[in-house]
């Protein structure tokens, strides 16, 4: 993100989608958001993503204003995903053990869009100006995902299931070994996450003193 962005209108946050432009808004903040990630803010042009889109240049200025509304609206996008999916696991779940294995599902399935994030928030962390709606928005994402974890613990021991821990630490240092893995993904080519995540899933069975659950699937992880 640029130097000299300065705090936004609320406009800024969101993009303005006419009626029915809902699925090209969501293609373009996509496609930016990959943009954004292999490459970063300042070598993106607005030109760069029309192109990746197909699309006229006018068109993403219609629906965002500006670069730097693009680039908030694509890194809310990708958290709004995860931080959706995350609440319709904490409504439809109510077996604590199904529904860390959802959560650790979920994750494999939003894998990229996740990674992209990270790489993102990296670049956007390391600027000297902040937005405090991302930051809350960020800070919103973890919340959500210790939550659920931290839920699911409580749950398990006081149904017989898990043996007793201290449920919010537990969710602390799997949420941070989890953004250990994304990171892992961008600086090492031999980091496989779909393997690391079956990795911390039997370990994490193990520390909670139960028998790993049979899994009738698994999700793969596109590196």
């Amino acid at each position: 993100m640029p130097k000299s962005v300065s705090a936004p209108s609320p406009s800024a946050i969101a993009p303005r989608p006419r009626r029915g432009s809902g699925d090209r808004a969501g293609d373009i903040l996509m496609v930016a958001l990959d943009l954004f990630a292999r490459r970063d803010f300042t070598s993106v042009t607005v030109r760069d993503i029309a192109k990746s889109c197909g699309i006229n240049i006018a068109l993403i200025y219609y629906y965002f204003g500006s670069k730097e509304e693009l680039f908030r609206a694509s890194i809310e996008h990708a958290i709004k995903q995860a931080i959706g999916g995350y609440r319709r696991l904490r409504i439809k779940q109510t077996d604590p053990i199904q529904s860390l294995e959802a959560w650790f599902d979920i994750n494999v399935e939003l894998f990229d869009t996740l990674r992209k994030m990270a790489k993102v928030t990296i670049d956007y962390n390391f600027s000297t100006k902040s937005v405090e709606s991302i930051d809350r928005m960020i800070e919103k994402l973890y919340e959500d995902e210790r939550a659920l974890l931290a839920e699911n613990f409580r749950d398990g021991i006081r149904q017989g299931l898990f043996r007793a821990i201290d449920a919010e630490a537990m969710a602390r240092f799997v949420s941070t070994h989890l953004d250990g893995m994304f990171f892992g993904t961008m600086n090492r080519r031999n980091v496989d996450l779909t393997e690391s995540m079956e990795d911390l899933r039997r370990l994490l069975w193990d520390h909670l003193g139960m028998r790993e659950p049979r899994r009738r699937g698994r999700a793969r992880a596109d590196r």
